[in-house]
């Protein structure tokens, strides 16, 4: 018995390290563009230490001034853009539309050039 709960936890925490599948990232994306703090957990799950704090692209977004949304929201999305680039990249003819409606929703809130902006992370994410 014993061993049977053991087996199940390593393959429950094993389930739980891996990266999420695609369709539960692009999920993430509201239908204006964005992705919100409810996303936050499925894109933590993407990356390979558990922190998503990039200081760089803090630091970049900290000169900015948004209308309409929050940093948080912005810098969610911009990660989300990053994560689906680097770590989905036998979907990309799915996510580049998805990409474009995140690109216009950053530019519309005052994230001029926001590809820039997605180069900066340097995270390391799952494979």
């Amino acid at each position: 018995m014993a061993t049977d709960s053991l087996e199940g936890h390593a393959a429950q925490k094993k389930l739980d390290d891996a990266k999420p599948e695609f369709k539960a990232v692009i999920a993430g994306q509201s239908s204006i563009g964005h992705w919100t703090a409810q996303s936050r957990d499925t894109l933590l799950r993407c990356v390979s230490d558990g922190n998503f704090e990039d200081e760089a692209v803090r630091q970049a977004l900290s000169h900015l001034t948004l209308t309409g949304s929050d940093l948080e929201t912005v810098y969610l999305t911009l990660l989300a853009w990053y994560i689906l680039e680097e770590a989905y990249v036998d979907f990309e003819d799915e996510w580049q539309l998805i990409v474009g409606k995140a690109k216009t929703w950053l530019e519309s809130v005052g994230v001029p050039k926001p590809a820039s902006f997605v180069k900066k992370f340097t995270l390391t994410l799952k494979d």
